[in-house]
């Protein structure tokens, strides 16, 4: 069903004397929008697990480092027998270890590599099968098994500092045509394939999941480490290299933390953290180097994601380093939604893209309560493949518009981006709306891009709830050619923007519970039922 959510001002309903509501707590010396970060940090628990522990390489297990001998089977029966015995850590000594095929964790077990430990998976592509259920690009399916994987688990971690190696450039990675060319480095994926088109149509056609399920032949990589509806999920230390796809992938998971890790890992479709589906989670103090997106957030593909209408929200980013194809992607797959994602306090380089909002007819996405503050990016990566993507800050309604199936209009609600620097770069922003959905509702403060190859470009932008305030490009206010004029427009700025008001904590309703309820801020239905609010103040 659709769902539905309802803002209304509390001082508004409560007109008569016999009404009442619930006020959340927030600090009295901020009402500003980032005051909801504290309140989603104080929702997310680090996972802790007893003091127990399993060294793979103990006579029992007798994994070896050699780097050649297949440490699997070892590993496997380590973390079997410390979830069986109520959790604890299963410890990988320093040492190389091969591991031919997938690590599946189970409840209460941390995953733990110390220094000097690396585990290098096998390029034997049949030992990743048989299949498990998993994603492709915001679609379920039968699929090759990540090399960690995580399936409905509670409490479940990977931490240390050893490395994790995917092996992947040299094999994986070559299933794209285009990774063939090595003359091309930093290039998108190839157009999609046959699979690839197959299951986009599967998942249209609502096919069941016992239909998709697909082998070597159909050329679909794995993600590196995947979260599969699991909570309670710690990500700590580790580096992780050379992965096939998506490098972590949390999907329909909630209680998420992802800190202090390092990612290199430049082969296509190189995504470092991908949010899917996924609520609570925070990342900081981490490094990117990656292939494609370093920070991705989804919620599902066209109707997948509109069928099960599970957004992502309450994602906090702090303190991070972003290299890589850009630095943050909302979409496209976000049919499901997005909501309260903050992210603060980066830096970035060698980028190809700095920010990249993108949606369409298809996904119909509604993206709510963003906000991206203080963080600086060197100038774009200037290497002649890069031509066509070297877009400082691009936001787009019109995102691989082709076969649009559900004309769905998307949405951009309440979004700000504040204290930004960026270098140079093609064309310092491309805003692109269309003329059934327009760019609204964007807040630009203080931003300062250097000049670029290119003019800005603003198309469909309804400038009546977007502003501008200290937006330069070459220390000069912001010029673009606006709806298709070929020549430059001074952009208005605003010397008042809309007041940033956090609204209080969401309110999730389940209205077979109880004929009473008290609301304070956002509200949401639990099952995505539409509802109508009346209130009757003598009950």
């Amino acid at each position: 069903m659709k769902r539905s959510f309802l803002i209304f001002s509390i001082a508004a309903a409560m007109a008569s004397s016999n009404c009442f509501a619930v006020q959340s707590e927030v600090d009295n010396n901020y009402q500003g929008s980032w005051a909801q970060v504290p309140v989603i940090l104080g929702n997310i628990t680090v996972p802790t697990f007893q003091d127990y522990q399993i060294k793979v390489t103990d006579d029992l297990y007798g994994a070896i480092a050699d780097g050649k001998t297949d440490a699997r089977e070892s590993i496997q029966r380590a973390i079997r027998d410390v979830s069986r015995y109520g959790g604890g850590k299963v410890v990988i000594p320093s040492g190389k270890f091969l591991v031919d095929g997938p690590i599946f964790l189970e409840n209460n077990v941390n995953f733990h590599l110390e220094e000097g430990a690396e585990i290098l998976f096998s390029t034997n592509y049949e030992s990743y099968l048989p299949q498990v259920l998993t994603r492709y690009e915001g679609v379920d399916l039968y699929n090759f098994a990540p090399a960690i994987y995580a399936y409905q688990k509670k409490n479940v971690a990977i931490t240390g500092s050893g490395t994790l190696n995917g092996q992947a450039e040299k094999s994986w990675s070559t299933w794209v045509q285009k990774a063939k060319d090595e003359s091309l480095k930093r290039v998108s994926g190839s157009p999609k394939n046959d699979a690839e088109t197959k299951l986009r149509a599967q998942n249209n056609a609502l096919a069941p999941l016992w239909e998709r399920k697909y082998e070597e032949a159909d050329l679909l990589r794995p993600a590196f480490i995947m979260f599969y509806d699991s909570e309670n999920i710690l990500l700590e230390g580790v580096d992780i290299i050379d992965a096939p796809f998506w490098v972590n992938h949390f999907y329909m998971s909630n209680n998420i933390t992802v800190r202090n890790i390092t990612m290199h890992s430049m082969n296509k479709n190189n995504d470092g953290i991908d949010i899917e589906a996924s609520s609570n989670v925070h990342i900081h103090d981490v490094v990117f180097a990656t292939g494609d997106d370093a920070i991705a957030i989804k919620s599902g593909r066209d109707l997948d994601g509109l069928k099960k209408r599970i957004p992502t929200t309450n994602v906090v980013v702090q303190n991070v380093e972003f290299l890589a194809d850009d630095a943050v992607a909302l979409g496209s797959e976000a049919s499901g939604g997005v909501r309260n994602i903050f992210i603060e306090n980066a830096v970035a380089k060698d980028l190809r893209k700095g920010f990249y909002f993108k949606t369409n007819k298809n996904r119909g996405a509604q993206y709510e309560h963003i906000r991206v503050r203080n963080m600086s990016i060197e100038d774009l990566a200037d290497v002649p493949e890069n031509s066509k993507k070297l877009t400082m800050l691009e936001i787009t309604t019109n995102y691989d518009h082709k076969n649009i199936v559900y004309n769905r209009d998307p949405i951009y609600k309440d979004i700000r981006f504040e204290n930004i620097t960026g270098g140079w770069s093609i064309r310092p922003m491309l805003l692109e709306g269309t003329e059934t959905t327009p760019i609204k509702d964007f807040v630009f403060d203080n931003v300062s891009f250097a000049i670029g190859e290119k003019s800005s470009e603003i198309n469909d932008v309804d400038f009546d709830s977007v502003y501008f305030r200290n937006f330069n490009v070459g220390e000069e206010p912001l010029t673009a050619k606006v709806d298709g004029e070929s020549s430059e427009t001074v952009i208005r700025q605003s010397t008042n923007i809309p007041p940033d008001v956090y609204a209080g904590e969401d309110q999730i309703l389940d209205l077979n519970v109880s004929d009473t309820i008290s609301l304070s801020g956002n509200v949401f239905d639990k099952d995505g039922d539409d509802f109508d609010l009346k209130m009757d103040c003598n009950t």
